[in-house]
């Protein structure tokens, strides 16, 4: 009779109990895999649970994230997008700089006249340049076929809309950065004689101004047979907006601020905020197909 060694019996070796042998694994895998299976958890293969790695909005593709996170994602997506194929910003540099010296140029008017006239030639430059952003807000991806990518995103239209609306803030800020000096020279308007106010006045409307293009351009989204709609639209709709931003912008550059200003600065927050939430509200319906 033989003796085996101790712990050498059959219930040491499930596949001698009728049980099938384990297959080897492949050497160097089994480790490995072994690894990922204790990593993934609950027998789940790594490849579902993966995070890609291809850009900033390949995190919208993973649930658990915070919505400020997924807003910051898809305004990095059109920022890298731009950055990579520049064709928005340099088309609005030089819309700008071609209205403000056919506007100013051929100004044969006494210096205080300039003066008074400089904001509202400033707005209107900053209006008709920003009509090439608000434009291309929705259309690139129609275009392109990324929208129905765009819509299978875990986020809600809203988002969507507040990411293009930044991303349209971004551009037209740096438009903003490009003018203001430009027109100070040109026009002799003294834009550094009230700094803050300045800023309020041009951060308030360039957000009354994105906001309200952006909500157009998802509206006309649709009309691929009108490419121009939402300039068409814009234009009219945003003379009330360069209206205020004007003259709050000439009361900034006087020696001492008026209780005025703040008046129609006051306007333009609640025209930023109304279009805003407009936008937020009406995105969903101006989408659908």
């Amino acid at each position: 009779m033989a003796v085996g060694r101790p712990g050498a019996g059959p219930e040491r070796w499930p596949f001698a109990a009728g049980q099938p042998s384990p297959r080897p694994s492949p050497p160097g895998r089994g480790r490995r895999a072994a690894s990922d299976v204790a990593s993934t958890g609950h027998g789940e293969t790594p490849e579902r649970r993966r995070v890609p790695r291809g850009g900033p909005g390949c995190l919208i593709r993973v649930k658990g994230i915070a919505p400020v996170r997924k807003l910051v994602c898809l305004v990095a997506k059109d920022l890298v997008s731009e950055w990579r194929m520049p064709r928005l910003w340099p088309a609005m540099a030089l819309v700008g700089l071609v209205v403000a010296a056919s506007l100013t140029l051929p100004l044969e008017v006494l210096p205080e006249q300039k003066r008074q006239l400089g904001p509202a030639l400033l707005w209107v430059a900053i209006l008709l340049a920003a009509m090439l952003a608000v434009e291309r807000s929705f259309a690139s991806e129609r275009e392109e076929g990324a929208w129905e990518a765009v819509r299978m995103y875990p986020v809600g239209m809203g988002t969507v809309y507040l990411a293009k609306l930044l991303s349209n803030a971004l551009a037209v800020a740096g438009l903003e950065a490009l003018l203001f000096p430009l027109f100070s020279a040109l026009t002799d308007l003294p834009v550094a004689a009230h700094p803050g106010g300045l800023v309020a006045v041009a951060v308030l409307g360039n957000l009354a101004i994105t906001s309200l293009g952006t909500l157009l351009g998802a509206l006309v989204l649709g009309l691929r047979h009108l490419p121009g709609a939402s300039a068409l639209l814009v234009l009219p709709a945003g003379v009330p907006v360069v209206l205020a931003a004007a003259e709050a912008t000439r009361l900034a550059a006087e020696p001492l601020l008026a209780q005025a200003f703040w008046r129609w600065v006051q306007y333009l927050g609640v025209f930023a905020a109304v279009f805003i939430a407009a936008g937020i509200v009406l995105v969903d319906f101006a989408v659908e197909e």
